[in-house]
């Protein structure tokens, strides 16, 4: 892998975690780190799906959160998100968790529902 640098590291589970305060700069250092990226996966032959890849700004609550522009990797650009799932959980720009118990409550909702048969629809316990 490459190395990381000042701004760039890699994470747990293939992500990439660049720092900035100056969201121009986060682009061009994570270029340079995709452009190493990019040299060391063609080197060891690794493919990769750049489509099922992702990019997220994250920013303090108040905080505008500007678009700084396009990041590629093997020519292809990488879609900019608001939410994105990783490991079970949905993550937001805004690291709340509002869109993840959203999701879980509504799956929750949806099985407790299968779970009524419809002769128990009838009984009037479960009529409004």
């Amino acid at each position: 892998m490459p190395s990381p640098s000042r701004h760039v590291q890699p994470a747990l589970y293939a992500d990439i975690i660049a720092t900035s305060r100056q969201p121009a700069l986060l682009v061009k250092y994570m270029e340079t780190y995709l452009s190493d990226l990019e040299r060391w996966l063609s080197e060891w032959r690794i493919d990769i799906n750049v489509s099922k890849s992702s990019t997220m700004l994250f920013a303090k609550t108040g905080r505008r959160i500007p678009n700084p522009g396009e990041v590629q990797l093997f020519g292809e650009p990488i879609q900019l998100v608001d939410d994105a799932r990783c490991l079970g959980g949905t993550l937001d720009k805004r690291l709340n968790w509002s869109k993840h118990i959203y999701q879980v409550r509504k799956k929750a909702a949806q099985t407790a529902n299968a779970w009524i048969s419809p002769e128990q629809e009838k009984l009037p316990c479960h009529q409004e």
